[in-house]
């Protein structure tokens, strides 16, 4: 029989376990009967441990001490008798989420277009009154690629306002606004991407346990492709990240104006 052939490695084949980490696992089980219950993690067997999405998905460098952990959190207060497993759901972000309260109306606002048509004629809506908390909300448009940057100011409410209604806060620059907004969504963004990516994996990982615990270890372990993570999970989207582009095409722009001398410094007063 001519010898098989290696075969090429996944892309994060270095995140697996190693064959010398498997060999040196001792917390495993060698032999589990069908619809048998997982309780705990030595009682994978080696081959559900290499096949396990939970050390699949690390990145190349974590510790097996990491390994465990994850392994410990998908078995918190649960074993592979609950078949009820639940996918994430990404919620809207909320107010908080995506702006700041860097301002304040400098007027009442206008009544809003749906109660003008119930017969209201002006604010009644305590979060739409002057003085109240103007936030400003910074956003690139879905693949703008820094292209296309966008400021918007919001009530309590999260409705839309118009800028002309809001004022930045006594001795706050608009920079420091801005820096503070892009800081809050961007710290905002790689939380709920994270939390979001830990229940997915979690979700598979039980959904995986599950399917060991059902038909034991006579047989390799096979994860189908619907119980494989197939590109889920979810990318950040920081703003930080495409912040140089906008920069440097800001930049162009302000030298090439600079350099047509057309502003009011340069006209000629007769």
């Amino acid at each position: 029989m001519p010898p098989q052939s290696t075969p090429t490695p996944a892309p994060n084949a270095a995140a697996r376990l190693t064959q010398a980490q498997i060999l040196a696992d001792v917390d495993v089980t060698p032999n589990r009967t069908t619809k048998t219950t997982i309780t705990e993690a030595k009682e994978f067997s080696l081959l559900e441990k290499a096949r396990n999405i939970v050390p699949r998905l690390l990145p190349t460098g974590i510790k097996t001490r990491e390994q465990e952990r994850r392994s410990t959190t998908v078995l918190y207060l649960w074993d592979s008798d609950d078949g009820m497993i639940t996918m994430p759901v990404l919620n809207d972000k909320k107010l908080k989420e995506t702006s700041v309260a860097a301002g304040y109306f400098i007027t009442n606002l206008p009544v809003t277009p749906s109660n003008r048509k119930r017969g209201q004629t002006f604010q009644t809506n305590p979060q739409r009154m002057a003085r109240c908390p103007a936030y400003m909300s910074v956003k690139f448009e879905p693949n703008s690629e820094g292209k296309d940057f966008r400021i918007s100011w919001r009530d309590e409410g999260c409705l839309t306002v118009s800028t002309e209604f809001a004022r930045l806060k006594e001795g706050k620059t608009k920079a420091k606004a801005i820096e503070t907004a892009i800081v809050n969504w961007d710290k905002c963004e790689r939380a709920r991407a994270e939390k979001y990516n830990t229940e997915l994996i979690i979700a598979l990982a039980r959904m995986h346990t599950v399917r060991f615990a059902k038909e034991g270890t006579g047989h390799p372990p096979h994860i189908p492709y619907g119980l494989q993570v197939n590109q889920r999970r979810l990318k950040c989207q920081s703003i930080s990240d495409d912040f140089e582009e906008h920069y440097t095409i800001t930049k162009e722009i302000h030298d090439r104006l600079k350099a047509r001398k057309i502003g009011r410094r340069h006209h000629i007063i007769s």
